[in-house]
């Protein structure tokens, strides 16, 4: 993409669930459950997680929140964290997100996958 996005670009990113939120921190957030991104619909099952976090506050703490329960998936020291996982026994019904926290309290929150 070259530029911002324009106006129906941002809005399609909304209807399609692909955002990511922050309290602020400039904080950038890639993820992938199962080969699709954030916001999508995952078959129940065994899937991998892909994480790659951007910021420019030092550390960062990677987070999965599976139905409420928060996992660590990795601390870096930096402010660059590419995590990859296997997640497995995925249920029909179950929602889960990526939960980022940076050096400098900063936090991004991605957008839930929904399991079928």
């Amino acid at each position: 993409m070259d530029g911002p996005p324009s106006a129906d670009e941002v809005y399609a990113a909304i209807v399609e669930r692909r955002t990511f939120a922050t309290n602020g921190a400039r904080i950038a957030l890639r993820v992938a459950l199962g080969g699709v991104g954030m916001g999508q619909v995952v078959p129940a099952g065994d899937h991998d997680l892909a994480v790659r976090v951007v910021t420019g506050a030092g550390g960062v703490k990677v987070e999965l929140v599976r139905d409420g329960v928060v996992s660590l998936l990795g601390e870096r020291a930096e402010g660059l964290a590419l995590v990859e996982t296997r997640l497995t026994g995925l249920k029909a019904g179950e929602r889960l997100y990526v939960r980022v926290i940076d050096a400098e309290g900063g936090a991004a929150w991605s957008s839930p996958w929904f399991v079928e």
